[in-house]
């Protein structure tokens, strides 16, 4: 996505200025020693997550790689990295999130009004039982834009996408074939 293209434009450009503070030449930035790597994930110690930082590293590996040159991350390194996930602050974790329960969708289904009067409310129903059951993402499902010509059908299913079997047949459920999901954005 767009913010993930600038999410690591932005991690690379913040490598580039640590390199330059640390007086490493243009040529060692992007090919970096492992020393190197292991000092520019060291800097953040104490201070994120672990994820966060391997997706930084995640970043520069795209810079070194895209020169054409070798990575040399190796052991050291993801000891590095294992190191700065222990130390992580509290501030760095969030609370885990409640799980989505059956209980949920049976009030949506009791509260909402489905006679026919407001689409919107069936509409609200089916696909938070579609996600719910589906074990899906919202935005794997829904479009960002309310706007209908914003509607992009090569990343979200269509009507056509939906394969619901006969009414007699009960040993096979309803398909939804996705052309796109967050882990594989090209073939859903």
């Amino acid at each position: 996505t767009k913010e993930t293209i600038l999410r690591r434009y932005n991690y690379q450009a913040h490598y580039v200025d640590w390199c330059e503070a640390c007086h490493i030449s243009p040529t060692h930035i992007v090919d970096p020693s492992e020393t190197t790597l292991c000092n520019y994930a060291a800097s953040f110690l104490g201070k994120g997550a672990g994820g966060t930082v391997r997706a930084k590293i995640a970043a520069v590996k795209n810079l070194v790689t895209s020169k054409g040159n070798g990575w040399r991350g190796g052991t050291r390194l993801r000891e590095v990295l294992n190191g700065i996930e222990r130390a992580a602050p509290p501030s760095s974790f969030r609370p885990e999130r409640e799980p989505v329960k059956v209980d949920w969708l049976d009030l949506l289904h009791d509260e909402l009004d489905k006679s026919g009067h407001t689409a919107l409310n069936s509409c609200i129903v089916a696909c938070a039982d579609v996600v719910f059951y589906g074990q899906l993402r919202l935005g794997e499902v829904l479009s960002h834009s309310s706007i209908p010509t914003n509607y992009n059908s090569s990343k979200l299913p269509l009507v056509g996408d939906l394969t619901v079997p006969a009414k007699t047949d009960h040993s096979t459920s309803a398909k939804l074939r996705l052309p796109c999901t967050k882990t594989h954005q090209s073939r859903g």
